[in-house]
């Protein structure tokens, strides 16, 4: 009997249950290459097809008719892909089906696969591993209540079954590789096989096949390696393999023998075979590393479970959560994800656990390193609020029951959910969450855009709320509307199909706890809970006695402190550099040094809530509108309700004369608050300013400058301790304001720019000493007398030559002229005084001898050309000699201070074939760039003292 391949078998099988040429041709296009691939027929496989609706149902009838044992369950399966919700209809009260996580999932018995999971999962029977790899493909008994024995579950969903788990994700045929076991010498182990596949005309259709080809686990490492050297064979010569790239075959090679000595043979083997078809699908280069094949099938050798314990990421038995997602097919095992990452557990505050993706590990390939950069999401806060709430007004609240899970993901990113979980009785399932996970980078602002789409519905119904993730918080004048706006929302949900909370509903009431924080609209009050508040100052106090924390011990400071921030005006501010110090520590067990700054912060926090009651009124609706401060070079004013103050930073503040604009109007607002702030007392001021700069730093309460930071801290030190809230609104200066103000900056600039910078801290020594001179007789630096100039001279002449002397005095007349003053030196008297110094102290220069033939013979006598930072001095020497430098062209004072434009360094030099040419764009005499100095070094054969030889 000839032997029929596969896909002969399904046009054999398609023609006997009339199904014409062209849909049987489009079933093997879509993968169905095969009897067994035959069997997972879904209907919602067919949508995809070109094929006609009429043969669409006569090949689901044909596969329903030809594997009645499998279909059952299939369609089930098929079922619940769906995302039902409830109808328009649905009442509060009832509903025909049970809302579960995102819709109304069917509570019947019809579901024979999600039953036998949950069945599994609630008498955690304990099967030996060894019977269940037995039962393959579907395979299955009769219980004596006339179900399914899904037994065979285990063993499909097992990562040692490699059909279903390690399934390839490419089901095109049009990708042909070359498999191991393709390339088995099939005698040595085949048996021949006859197998039932359908009943045709009253009887029997049965195919015989040869030997059977064995499978990928059955192999031995010597029968891999006998067909791996006949594939790389069939490569060569089919041209597949360009013998530049033989190395890099026999590389791969190497590398699954080192797996295999590392790893369990069996999963090496599978990460083989689908590293192949990626190959030959993608045509990177062998060895080409792919890190995601690592953490789907490698598996240590030895691998031991872990114990269940005190780790948060441990393998574990039944969940509440895992075992009511099966039963709600929010995980499945139907394919096989791509990405396979680890779970956590979360204790949650009212008791009861919540199940994480650890999506960010491991490092450098997990989902949330290919998320990428989300869109920056505003979510609404506390203050939102509280801006609704009016004396004596109604508030209710609704919140979510577990709101991700209610999200369905599309199955494209599905394929990245992937898990494993392990049950006491040694069952190990690999499945992916067909809903958003916890854990997910992208997962919050997700949700909250579909939580801001319910506010805008019930904006449009006529309701204002406030949406934040799963809470929605509610508020009207009085009690009937506001229970009418509660009912509306709750409608909406169960509409939109979202699970709700019902044990943290609140109804209409006048004292609610909205994100933590209880309100009160008797006494216009929000308060931060006794218990919570009793264990921040418990933990502040405690952070004041240490001197290192970790990273995670800081998360916990700073997630209590921000929401503390809600109640507490200002104190955000004082959160600032301990969420910085969080920010430069890596690791969640790395330590910091609690010091400085962040020790400064915490005290201020214990201080502050050591003497707080908890408590603070809700600030007035209508804010203070009518302050507006300004500053500028000169001096800075502000004006409210009929008060005003101004400052001349010459006169008052001589210290801020030298401060940028956007520091002076910072400063302003600080001033203001100092002098209204008692009249600013629970009430939100809206502060009008012209600098944008300081309308960021102000609502952003936190600014990279360090002086911005040191006022916003006094700033909203005041804020804190009168229960004010500062808003700041920008307003625009006039057209011409602001172009002069920027033609100032560009002049400051310049003007910063006009001396070297060798030359500035010259001039520096020349002031400080002055300086000096003027605090020691009581006088100020400018204007200076003749006679104070003179005095100062024979100050100078105590210490220094005539010419040093004379340099001195150069910063007293670039200070008088920087002034507007006149200089005082080419005065009758000073000029008398320093013709006097000059012939007492004399005026003679102190010549530098040159470096001559003689020194440079004394060096090379001693150098050690075997040594390179000898041989790197005598070329500096030579360079020097031969091209006439200066040593600030060649030498650095610093490494800090080295400049690639004055200093010498290898983009300058070039080799030539007559020597060397240096080129020099900067220096003493060329400081502006206008030319560039080229010198040559020519190679002079006959000088053994040559510098070109160095280079050679």
């Amino acid at each position: 009997m000839v032997e029929l391949s596969d896909i002969d078998r399904v046009k054999k099988w398609a023609a006997s249950k009339k199904v014409n040429e062209h849909s049987a041709a489009e079933l093997i296009r879509l993968g169905y290459d095969s009897i067994e691939a035959l069997s997972c027929l879904l209907p919602e496989d067919l949508t995809k097809s070109k094929i006609p609706i009429g043969q669409q149902r006569l090949l689901l009838r044909a596969v329903k008719s030809t594997f009645p044992a499998e279909s059952g369950s299939e369609s089930n399966m098929a079922a619940i892909e769906q995302l039902p919700a409830t109808s328009p209809e649905a009442q509060l009260n009832a509903c025909a089906t049970e809302t579960i996580d995102g819709g109304a999932v069917q509570t019947g018995s019809g579901d024979l696969y999600v039953q036998a999971i949950t069945k599994q999962l609630q008498q955690q029977q304990s099967l030996p591993l060894g019977d269940n790899l037995n039962k393959h493909q579907g395979q299955s008994t009769v219980h004596p209540e006339g179900t399914q024995d899904f037994d065979c579950v285990s063993n499909i969903i097992s990562w040692k079954d490699p059909q279903i788990f390690l399934k390839s994700s490419f089901n095109d045929v049009t990708i042909n590789f070359y498999d191991i076991t393709d390339f088995v010498n099939v005698h040595m182990s085949g048996t021949s096989e006859e197998k039932l596949i359908s009943d045709a005309s009253g009887g029997q259709l049965i195919f015989k096949s040869g030997p059977v080809k064995p499978k990928l686990e059955s192999l031995s490492l010597c029968q891999w390696s006998s067909a791996n050297l006949s594939i790389m064979y069939k490569l060569l010569s089919s041209g597949d393999l360009p013998q530049t790239q033989l190395l890099d075959y026999l590389s791969y090679t190497a590398r699954i023998y080192n797996l295999v000595a590392s790893c369990d043979m069996v999963s090496v083997f599978f990460y083989d075979r689908e590293y192949r078809q990626l190959q030959k699908q993608h045509k990177f280069r062998w060895g080409t590393d792919v890190p995601h094949l690592h953490s789907i099938y490698l598996r240590p050798k030895g691998f031991v479970k872990p114990q269940t314990g005190g780790s948060k990421y441990q393998t574990t038995g039944p969940r509440p959560g895992v075992k009511h997602d099966i039963s709600y097919a929010s995980h499945t095992s139907d394919e096989k994800p791509k990405i396979i990452s680890p779970m956590g557990v979360i204790p949650k505050p009212g008791g009861g656990i919540r199940l994480i993706h650890d999506c960010s590990r491991p490092e450098g390939s997990a989902v949330n390193d290919f998320a990428g950069n989300s869109s920056k999401q505003i979510f609404q806060t506390l203050d939102d609020a509280t801006k609704l709430v009016t004396a004596n007004c109604y508030m209710a609240k609704v919140d979510l029951k577990s709101a991700y899970r209610s999200v369905q993901i599309s199955k494209t990113s599905q394929q990245v959910t992937g898990f494993r979980w392990t049950f006491p009785d040694g069952r190990e399932f690999t499945l992916f969450d067909r809903k958003l996970p916890f854990g997910s980078k992208l997962a919050p602002g997700i949700f909250h855009r579909l939580s801001q789409a319910v506010r805008r519905i019930m904006s449009r119904k006529g309701f204002t709320i406030v949406a934040y993730l799963d809470d929605f918080f509610i508020c009207e004048h009085t009690k009937s509307r506001c229970k009418e706006a509660l009912n509306v929302l709750i409608t909406l949900l169960r509409y939109l199909g979202f699970a709700i909370n019902w044990s943290k509903v609140v109804d209409p009431c006048q004292q609610i706890t909205f994100l933590g924080v209880e309100i009160d609209s008797s006494t216009m009050e929000v308060r931060l809970p006794s218990d919570k508040l009793a264990v921040l100052k418990a933990e502040l106090l405690a952070f004041t006695k240490r001197s290192h924390a970790s990273k995670k011990q800081l998360q916990s400071l700073a997630g209590k402190l921000n929401w503390a921030s809600a109640v507490i005006r200002g104190g955000r501010v004082f959160l600032r550099r301990i969420i910085n110090c969080i920010m430069r520590i890596k690791r969640d067990w790395h330590k910091a040094r609690l010091k400085g700054d962040i020790s400064q912060d915490i005290l201020w926090w214990n201080n502050f809530i050591s003497s707080f009651n908890g408590k603070s009124l809700i600030l007035d609706q209508y804010p203070v509108t009518s302050v507006a401060t300004d500053a500028c070079r000169s001096g800075a004013g502000g004006f409210f309700d009929n008060d005003w103050f101004y400052v001349n930073w010459q006169c008052d503040f001589p210290f801020a004369e030298n401060l940028h604009i956007n520091e002076l109007e910072a400063l302003s607002v600080v001033f203001a608050a100092r002098r209204w702030a008692k009249a600013w007392q629970n009430k939100r001021v809206l502060i009008f300013c012209d600098n944008v700069t300081t309308v960021s730093c102000l609502n952003k309460c936190s600014s990279r400058n360090a002086t911005l930071m040191s006022y916003l801290r006094e700033l909203f030190w005041l804020s804190a301790s009168n229960n004010f809230h500062i808003k700041a609104v920008h307003i625009a200066g006039s057209q011409g304001s602001k172009e002069m103000t920027a033609l100032d900056d560009i002049v400051l600039d310049f003007r910063c720019h006009a001396y070297a910078e060798s030359t500035k801290k010259t001039y520096m020594t020349y002031l400080k000493s002055f300086v000096a001179f003027c605090n020691l007789i009581g006088i100020p630096v400018v204007p200076l007398s003749q006679e104070n100039l003179a005095r100062y001279i024979a100050h100078l002449s105590r210490r220094l030559k005539y010419n040093s002397l004379c340099n001195y005095l150069s910063i007293i007349r670039i200070l008088h002229l920087e002034a507007g003053y006149s200089s005082p030196i080419d005065t009758h008297l000073v000029s008398n005084v320093l013709k006097g110094a000059r012939r007492v102290l004399g005026d003679v220069n102190t010549a530098k001898l040159p470096i001559t033939p003689k020194i440079l013979f004394k060096i090379f006598a001693i150098i050690s050309f075997n040594d390179t930072k000898d041989v790197a001095f005598w070329a500096a020497c030579l360079v020097a000699f031969f091209s006439f430098f200066r040593k600030s062209n060649l030498l650095t004072p610093s490494v800090n201070d080295f400049d690639p434009d004055r200093h010498l360094s290898r983009h300058n030099v070039f080799f030539r074939e007559d020597g060397v040419l240096l080129r020099i764009s900067k220096s003493k005499t060329i400081q502006f760039a206008e030319r560039c100095l080229d010198i040559p070094l020519p190679a002079i054969k006959t000088l053994l003292y040559a510098p070109h030889r160095l280079y050679y």
